[in-house]
């Protein structure tokens, strides 16, 4: 088997190979390169030309007409009727790489095109196809797909964001009219927030605290009219606009009121809960917390995408900022010599390329989780119906949403001032794109409250296992962690996992090192928190309590999340080793190594817990500084090719990506 490069960051003057074709294959997916493609032809058309500065109605019209483009060239056939019963053996997997693909395509031109998209097939359409019966999604996938009902996704209200169980909207069985009664009782539980809900969609899958025969059994879906197929108003439906928003203009999000709307019982999704004509509930699961979880399944896919998709905003960034700083010069190293390049400056390489290193391995990671979640979607249970989402899967795809997009938003910034004043010109698509993607930070989930809903599951499988120990009075040792705590499986200091024991500072260039170093202070802080919680909860309520260790939670969550990341990246790198060996190639792993091993040398220096946390010494510190200095010289010798492995088509790029000189001479004028 074929091993990692060693070290990841070589001596000064070694030349690293690197093979743009092939690593661009690794990062992507070679398979859908011609849907890709197809799609980015269809980008030549002049509805798909870039305009910015646009009045909110025009760039809504835009978007409209953009998505109705992609409609008519058959964009997305087969992306929810492929995994219907009956459709041919594999459709659904090849359908669902082809619109992953289609999507990354739309992602790179038009978040709001993307938006729009993605709330009317993955969140309506989603919840249909997840939640609904076999029934339902025959009758009702269909015209989703074809866009001959176009929906939108109804859970937010103005009072109620992250916490969707304490939702307000009503519905209330009535066997009177063998349906239920939809009803908003106050200001605060008006639908908001809503995509598509101000002009677009003629339906709405809403959520509401169900109540039946008197007793409340908790959040449910139905699928609601919110307006007639000719667009105007249906009774009891009250629509409003949200208004002119910091970005993301051509989705028309809005406000919904429901005035005692009659909502026939068939209109319930009822793949996990069922309500019968005599007015009896019944439930496939025990627990309303096992039900609850059960309805927010459309947001798990949400968030895989949400990773993927804004983490490929940062590769447009810097694409770029690092190709204008190949070219762009400022100050003469000495009288009469050139200007320097941006990029020959220590501290612009630094600024850039630790992004560079960190896009790549969330691109590893978010497409792992992709393929993961992609893989789970296909298994069924022996009634044939779609398995739950695994806790595994949950939990990975809300930190990975929460850490993708914060790194969206700090690379993006970074990259705008990195261009100075050209990066804030809107042509230059860093500051627009920066603008219309600062929303993922909030949407589908705060990041911050997704951070906390990582730590509870952590928290939890912890004292899991520290509470069977205590139970089994065994001879000292641990039962074994399982899914995203393994790591704590070694090393072992009695019944507790604790840093690496050691007498010096260990090589900072050894991949081995930043491995250790991610994997102790996560072990540290999953013990410190643990702790600190027990603590808390004995000496007031839990709510209390966690509200005392919320942000070393989300420290935490933080912590263990680099040791996933780091792991992935590790195991591409193993993988692109084996395959060159195999091949007889070079210039896959050498690059990737050293963007891994960067990324986690720039984690550890990010944070002053890993040196609290005795994870990293002192004296390695300074080591770990020297060593990113040289990683962002090394990575710059390559970054021209890194960012063309990325795959970005020109005309998706900026004129600062090209010949600036030109785009902006008089004669243009």
């Amino acid at each position: 088997m074929g091993a990692a490069p060693t070290p990841p960051i070589p001596p000064p003057g070694t030349t690293i190979p690197l093979d743009v074709a092939r690593l661009r294959d690794r990062l992507g997916d070679p398979a859908t390169d011609a849907v890709r493609q197809r799609v980015y032809d269809l980008f030549a058309e002049p509805i798909f030309d870039l305009h910015y500065g646009e009045p909110t109605t025009t760039e809504r019209a835009r978007t409209r007409a953009r998505w109705d483009r992609l409609v008519e060239a058959g964009c997305f056939v087969g992306c929810l009727t492929a995994h219907l019963p009956g459709a041919p053996a594999g459709a659904s997997v090849a359908a669902r790489a082809r619109h992953d693909a289609v999507m990354e395509a739309v992602a790179y031109l038009d978040h709001s095109l993307e938006v729009a998209i993605g709330v009317h097939l993955g969140l309506f359409g989603g919840t249909i196809a997840l939640l609904g019966s076999a029934a339902q999604a025959a009758e009702w996938l269909p015209p989703v797909e074809a866009h001959t009902m176009r929906g939108c996704f109804a859970l937010t209200e103005l009072g109620h964001g992250s916490n969707a169980r304490g939702i307000e909207t009503t519905a209330v069985w009535d066997g009177a009219i063998d349906g239920f009664v939809l009803h908003t009782p106050r200001e605060t539980a008006q639908k908001y927030w809503v995509g598509g809900a101000a002009e677009t969609a003629r339906w709405a899958t809403v959520f509401a605290q169900l109540t039946v025969g008197g007793e409340a059994v908790g959040v449910h879906p139905f699928v609601v009219r919110i307006r007639a197929d000719d667009g105007s108003p249906v009774p009891g439906v009250t629509t409003a606009d949200c208004g002119v928003k910091g970005g993301l203009n051509g989705v028309d999000n809005g406000r919904i009121w429901f005035d005692h709307v009659a909502v026939p019982r068939r209109h319930m999704l009822a793949g996990e809960n069922v309500v019968s004509a005599a007015g009896v509930y019944t439930s496939r699961h025990s627990t309303p917390d096992a039900r609850f979880a059960a309805q927010l399944a459309a947001l798990t896919g949400g968030r895989v995408g949400i990773a993927r998709l804004v983490n490929n905003q940062a590769k447009l960034g810097l694409t770029i900022a690092i190709r204008y700083a190949l070219s762009r010069r400022a100050f003469s190293p000495s009288p009469g010599a050139p200007e320097a390049r941006l990029l020959d400056y220590s501290s612009h390489r630094r600024r850039l390329m630790l992004p560079l290193a960190t896009t790549v391995v969330y691109s590893l990671a978010a497409g792992a989780l992709k393929d993961e979640w992609n893989s789970h979607a296909e298994l069924r249970d022996a009634a044939g119906r779609r398995l739950g989402v695994t806790k595994r899967i949950h939990v990975l795809s809300a930190g990975a949403k929460a850490l993708c997009s914060w790194h969206a938003r700090d690379t993006l910034q970074e990259c705008r001032e990195a261009c100075g004043g050209q990066g804030y010109k809107s042509e230059n698509r860093i500051a627009a794109v920066r603008a219309t993607h600062d929303i993922s930070c909030t949407f589908e989930g705060d990041n911050l409250v997704l951070m906390h809903t990582v730590a509870k599951a952590l928290l939890g499988d912890y004292a899991a296992v520290l509470g069977a120990h205590r139970r089994s009075r065994g001879d000292g040792k641990l039962p074994p962690f399982g899914e995203l705590l393994a790591f704590l499986n070694a090393p072992r200091v009695g019944s507790t996992p604790l840093p690496s024991r050691r007498s010096g500072p260990r090589d900072v260039d050894a991949p081995a090192f930043v491995a250790a170093v991610l994997r102790d202070h996560a072990a540290a802080s999953m013990m410190a928190l643990a702790t600190s919680y027990a603590a808390a909860v004995k000496a007031g309520t839990p709510f209390d309590a966690w509200n005392t260790v919320a942000t070393a939670a989300a420290d935490t969550a933080a912590a263990v999340m680099a040791v996933h990341g780091h792991a992935v990246g590790t195991a591409a790198v193993a993988a692109a080793a084996t395959a060159d060996a195999r091949d007889g190639r070079t210039g896959v792993a050498e690059p990737l190594a050293l963007a891994v091993h960067l990324h986690g040398l720039g984690v550890v220096a990010a944070s002053p817990g890993y040196l609290r946390s005795g994870a990293l010494r002192l004296d390695e510190a300074s080591a770990v500084e020297a060593a990113i200095e040289r990683g962002c010289t090394a990575l710059a010798g390559l970054s021209r090719g890194m960012v063309d492995a990325f795959g970005i088509p020109e005309r998706l790029l900026a004129p600062i990506a090209g010949d600036w000189v030109a785009h902006n001479s008089r004669a243009r004028l």
